[in-house]
């Protein structure tokens, strides 16, 4: 079997059988092609070389209707409202931005972080709203948790939650690379923020920077999200939320995202398939088995809300940890590379866009109008029947 390419169209020759692909359904040819449907040969037949060519010149119009790229470079959102194309989702995201904002928002000096995000948004046009949850201390005294919320409206009032810590305790004391790690995830969100409102959206996107604030950063001291999971429940507002995911300690230099045990699985695998096919399976490994991970979605997974999903390096270590700065001119983001960012970056936005075409379609099947109950049992009596109306 012979294989070549017409205008990005695949054409496969079969002894002297011309076929051509766009789709993937055929198991006779590579994948990402299938037969554009016609009349078929009878058995035995063989057309001759000129011929064959001249059916390939009949066939050019529908080529070039045609597509067989594989499907991760294929994933496409819809157009924009004024008709320009869109790249590839895993060519849309910049990490060289995100590392660009890495470095801003790892600057020492108070506030550093929280001012680049806030005029960063403030730039691009994006209304940023400061939620505030009270917090008293140890001490009685009572401070206040600001996080940074905005929300990417779509075409369905139910949402994704996407959340990312860019404050807390040690956060501004820390040494440059343990900043740049605890800072990563916000980084990286940012410039998906960027990307996906670009694009037509089937769910609203809110955003949450969070402030984790307390007395430490990992498990039960991450307070920040865990009085903003409890002020979302009280509210009603994790109603409706379809994907809750959290990016955290996402650009070290020996990037290992870990496997949450605490995730839900059918999200957590997206990310794991689309990083196979996009390349990346050594920073999204399975040989390292499942985890137990450290990060804000444990707030909201212990409130019972199920689809949640940790994207985040444990193999960094424990965030309480962070120890203090004694050399402030060092490289402010030491330990991370650019290409770890780009990585989870393009595999998240992937991701995101498959999975929420997947719910539209679990969506459009739970919503599609059923027969009437005549239609489908007409031959049930009354009395074969539930209080509900249903057949027992």
């Amino acid at each position: 079997m012979s294989e070549w390419s017409l205008a990005g169209v695949c054409v496969v020759k079969t002894s002297s059988v011309f076929r051509v692909g766009g789709s993937g359904r055929d198991g006779g040819l590579p994948r990402g092609c299938y037969h554009l449907r016609g009349r078929a040969l009878p058995r035995g037949r063989r057309e001759g070389p000129l011929k064959a060519a001249v059916s390939l010149l009949v066939l050019a119009p529908f080529m070039l209707l045609l597509s067989c790229a594989d499907p991760a470079k294929r994933l496409q959102a819809p157009s924009t409202p004024g008709g320009a194309e869109l790249v590839a989702p895993e060519e849309a995201f910049s990490g060289a931005r995100a590392w660009s904002d890495l470095q801003a928002m790892s600057a020492p000096g108070e506030g550093a972080a929280r001012g680049h995000l806030e005029e960063s948004l403030a730039l691009s046009g994006f209304a940023v709203e400061e939620r505030v949850t009270p917090l008293r201390d140890e001490s009685g005294e009572e401070q206040e948790l600001v996080h940074l919320e905005l929300l990417l409206p779509g075409a369905s009032g139910d949402r994704f939650v996407l959340l990312a810590p860019y404050a807390g305790p040690g956060f501004e004391n820390a040494s440059p690379s343990a900043r740049s790690q605890a800072l990563s995830g916000a980084a990286l969100l940012l410039e998906l923020i960027r990307v996906l409102s670009e694009r037509q959206l089937p769910y609203s996107i809110q955003i949450l920077f969070l402030d984790e604030g307390g007395g430490g950063l990992a498990g039960e001291n991450r307070v920040g999200s865990r009085l903003l999971a409890a002020s979302m429940e009280e509210r009603h507002e994790l109603e409706g939320v379809r994907l809750l995911v959290v990016f955290d300690r996402v650009c070290g230099a020996e990037l290992q995202i870990a496997r949450d045990l605490r995730s839900q699985r059918h999200h957590r695998e997206h990310f794991w398939k689309v990083a196979r096919e996009l390349g990346y399976a050594e920073a999204f490994s399975a040989e390292r088995g499942f985890e137990s991970v450290d990060a804000s979605h444990r707030a909201f997974a212990d409130l019972g809300l199920r689809p949640v999903v940790a994207i985040a390096d444990s193999a960094y270590g424990e965030r309480e940890a962070l120890p203090p700065s004694s050399e402030p001119s060092q490289d402010a983001v030491a330990g991370c590379l650019p290409e770890s960012l780009n990585a989870v970056g393009a595999v998240s936005l992937v991701s995101l866009l498959r999975i929420g075409e997947r719910l539209v379609r679990i969506d459009r099947f739970t919503t599609q109008p059923l027969a009437s109950q005549e239609s489908v049992s007409p031959s049930v009596p009354p009395a074969a029947q539930s209080d509900s109306g249903a057949p027992r």
